[in-house]
């Protein structure tokens, strides 16, 4: 009897099967035991029989104990039956196409048996090999590892990912909003090509993260998956992003005695910003030692051409790093000269050096 009670309420059970059965949502489609279908229907049918109407929506079925709908084809579903079968039915006919037979494989008395389909979706995988979790690290670094979709026809089924910055600071209910870092490259990873086939070899990622401003982060990974069109797994790693503002007095030298005007020279870099040197603005500042105000001495200029530093950090931009002033106007003593970095990363003076001169 149950092979021909697969019934409907005004409607047939394939669309019954689509809105109530299938979980879009999900990655796997639950099955739907055609016993509790029919019992639904006749309890409902009890009390309101003559607005109620059964439709057969198919027969010829042998045991069958799930009903599935097809979430790409509303006019295609499958019966797992009992022994072993799934089969597939097209507007209302049974196909005599077999979509699977596990006969001999299954145990063949009464209470033994297939109980449902799991329909198999996209198997997204994603990996961060750098940073490590709880990493404590200074701008620019590295982050990289590997993603790609165990389920994908060819290519690697991940197309693109996007790494968000979330501060992580549990006790600032007030945090900024998260700041987007950037697009990894592609690239190639032999050691996943060998675990996993050589299909998933350019699944490798990497990207050299810039710009953000010291303090803990929840850095996130968003994976595109092709399959399902959008960005279908995340993961993520938290880090400690440490200062990383440069900064050198080259002059005057520390315990110096000198004579107005005297240079005060040096360079600053910050290794964060993701342009330029990174820096925008110098204060100098002289801090007497027997203990009165601090005077401002001034704003030394910027841009001198240092290719020493250049050559340090490995990068050209950071040739016009130089800053140079000459300092006058102190009254005869003994200073503290302070110099603070201002940052365009942290929009902050976050570094500064100092100097003990003796001003005749």
């Amino acid at each position: 009897m149950l092979g021909t009670c697969v019934t409907s309420l005004g409607t047939d059970l394939a669309s019954l099967a689509g809105s109530v059965v299938v979980e879009r949502k999900m990655p796997f489609l639950r099955a739907l035991h055609l016993g509790a279908v029919c019992a639904a229907v006749m309890l409902a049918a009890a009390p309101a029989h003559a607005q109620l109407t059964s439709t057969i929506y198919v027969s010829g079925l042998s045991n069958p104990v799930a009903f599935v709908q097809d979430p790409s084809n509303a006019a295609v579903q499958y019966v797992v039956q009992q022994r072993g079968l799934i089969r597939v039915v097209q507007n209302g006919t049974i196909l005599p196409t077999i979509s699977l037979n596990l006969t001999s494989s299954l145990a063949q008395d009464s209470e033994q048996g297939l109980l449902g389909p799991g329909v198999r979706g996209p198997s997204p995988l994603m990996n961060i090999d750098l940073p490590v979790q709880g990493a404590v690290v200074a701008q620019p670094f590295v982050l990289a590892g590997w993603a790609f979709d165990a389920s994908a026809p060819s290519g690697t089924g991940i197309s693109t990912i996007h790494v968000w910055a979330f501060q992580s600071q549990p006790w600032d209910y007030h945090l900024p909003v998260p700041a987007f870092v950037g697009v990894p490259n592609f690239g190639s990873r032999p050691d996943v090509g060998a675990a996993f086939g050589t299909q998933f070899t350019p699944s490798g990622f990497g990207l050299v993260v810039s710009g953000l401003p010291p303090g803990p982060y929840q850095l996130s990974l968003f994976g595109w998956v092709d399959a399902i069109g959008g960005f279908g797994i995340v993961r993520t790693v938290d880090v400690t992003i440490v200062s990383s503002t440069q900064l050198a007095i080259d002059l005057p030298p520390n315990f110096s005695t000198v004579n107005q005007p005297f240079h005060v020279a040096g360079w600053s870099i910050d290794t964060a910003a993701a342009s330029g040197t990174g820096i925008d603005t110098i204060h100098v500042w002289a801090h007497p030692t027997t203990g009165g105000p601090p005077v401002f001495v001034g704003v030394p200029a910027l841009g001198g051409i240092r290719p020493d530093v250049a050559a340090v950090f490995g990068n050209a931009r950071y040739g016009p790093s130089g800053y140079n002033m000459a300092a006058s106007g102190l009254a005869p003593g003994t200073y503290d000269l302070v110099v603070y970095s201002h940052s365009t990363v942290t929009n902050d003076f976050s570094a500064s050096q100092s100097v003990r001169v003796t001003v005749r």
